[in-house]
């Protein structure tokens, strides 16, 4: 449980009574760079037939830590959605919900100009994100600890000295799981199996901070880590013209809305039923938007994150993304071999939902409208400067551009849903695995629907 969750858990179950002579395991696999087998799984998807069969890559942290290590650092989800958050309670058990959750989780040129320019769009961050219900633009928070300018990740923030001092606590280093144990004798086999005495210390591995902080050394404490330069908004259901109307949120909806329910299963037709309805709601967000200051490729198959992050171009851009809230479309995950070392085949069915694909087209032409409102117009971006694609002044363009260009936002979860058995759950609401009396998942995979924004504090509030 190297995990960003597994870290904030063992902070909690090894210093629980009561468990005398119970020890809690953590395997840390290591590391921290994009496509580089010793740190990151580098999963990359199946061709996806509605993106012109590209594949799409997907980078996963495979340290201590998780993806904590090697993610943008976007504390986003201090403010994650109230009505997704309780709609986890709706669909498996009322003890989940937003108020349940909260206590545990929850500029520059550039920035400015992105808040007032949605502020002018009619889109003023009017209300405290802490309620769980907004829109508008904001700069979020980051995991960055304030006094270092070094990334805060699970393993600084829940393994401390006082938590790796812990007789019951083991870490492992570069070790992968090939199975679980479904007894109290568990950790001990495993200990044994590793040549662990039960009374050995715990093993630390400092050289994991100098992997990550050579570059802020070498910087005397500063650098990119030390600012929060990602700049975030949430909107409603929007186009060229800005925020579309009720009465035109509604009609594509209707006009979708027939067609998906009768292609869901019946143990997902009840969240669909609550992604519908959340999409019906005004004060409910359907996009998000990213602004940052860089510019990336678009290879057809990359072979990593680092192939998307290294821009081909040499001119200084800037970068407009857009986000789907709510997404419809269900992806799968399946074993590919008995062998532990071949990775699982990764199909994320990605605009599988006509509707998925009408909504971010849309926001494409959003950003349109962002990019030629004051005062991003004005004081931003150069005249006459280089875009990357050209403008995209109708629909159909816009999908092209979807087709050409969607990535993962990385945020991959749902895969043990926390959902009653019989419509497709594999955790209760307990996080215990259906038939079993002591396997648990404790992770972003259990969320029945996704949180807005990264959801990285929804995840430690979880464990």
């Amino acid at each position: 449980m190297g995990t960003k969750t597994g870290i904030s858990l063992t902070l909690r179950i090894s210093n629980t009574p009561p468990y005398p002579g119970q020890n809690t395991l953590i395997i840390r696999l290591s590391g921290a760079q994009y496509g580089q087998e010793q740190y990151d799984w580098n999963f990359t998807s199946v061709p996806q037939p509605r993106l012109n069969n590209r594949r799409v890559n997907q980078c996963c942290g495979r340290q201590l830590g998780g993806s904590s290590v090697l993610n943008f650092m976007l504390a986003l989800d201090p403010y994650p959605s109230r009505a997704i958050i309780d709609a986890w309670g709706k669909l498996s058990n009322p003890v989940w919900s937003y108020d349940v959750l909260a206590p545990e989780g929850y500029m520059t040129e550039l920035n400015e100009a992105w808040i007032r320019t949605f502020s002018n769009l009619g889109l003023d961050m009017a209300v405290d994100l802490r309620t769980g219900k907004a829109h508008g633009a904001f700069q979020n928070a980051a995991t960055i600890d304030p006094k270092t300018h070094t990334r805060s990740w699970a393993a600084t923030r829940y393994l401390k000295p006082d938590v790796r001092s812990r007789s019951n606590l083991v870490v492992l280093t570069e070790t992968i799981v090939k199975r679980t144990v479904s007894s109290s004798d568990g950790v001990p086999e495993l200990r044994d199996e590793h040549g662990i005495p039960s009374a050995d210390p715990v093993l630390r591995d400092p050289s994991i901070a100098d992997v990550l902080l050579e570059g802020y050394i070498t910087l005397g404490g500063s650098g990119p880590l030390d600012q929060s330069n990602i700049s975030v908004a949430y909107a409603p259901l929007a186009d060229h013209h800005g925020p579309v109307t009720e009465q035109g949120r509604q009609t594509l909806l209707e006009k979708h809305s027939g067609s998906l329910r009768s292609k869901f299963q019946p143990g997902s037709s009840r969240q669909f039923d609550v992604q519908l309805s959340l999409a019906k709601e005004s004060e409910e967000p359907t996009a998000e938007y990213l602004l940052s200051p860089s510019n990336g490729s678009y290879p057809d198959e990359p072979n990593s994150l680092a192939d998307i992050l290294v821009s081909s171009r040499p001119e200084k851009f800037i970068t407009i993304m857009t986000v789907l809230n709510h997404p419809l479309s269900r992806g799968l995950v399946h074993v590919a071999s008995p062998d532990i070392n071949v990775k699982p085949t990764w199909d994320p069915n990605y605009m599988k939902e006509p509707l998925e694909m009408e909504i971010i087209a849309r926001g494409i032409q959003f950003m349109e409208k962002i990019v030629d409102t004051d005062p991003f117009s004005s004081s931003v971006l150069k005249r006459g400067g280089v875009r990357l694609p050209d403008i995209v002044d109708d629909l159909e363009k816009a999908k092209d551009l979807v087709r050409q260009r969607q990535l993962s936002i990385f945020h991959v979860a749902g895969s043990c849903a926390m959902l009653p058995e019989d419509e497709g759950g594999v955790v209760s609401e307990r996080l215990r695995v259906y038939r079993t009396k002591n396997l648990r998942v404790v992770y972003a995979s259990i969320f029945p629907l996704e949180p807005l924004g990264n959801f990285i504090s929804t995840v430690y509030a979880v464990a």
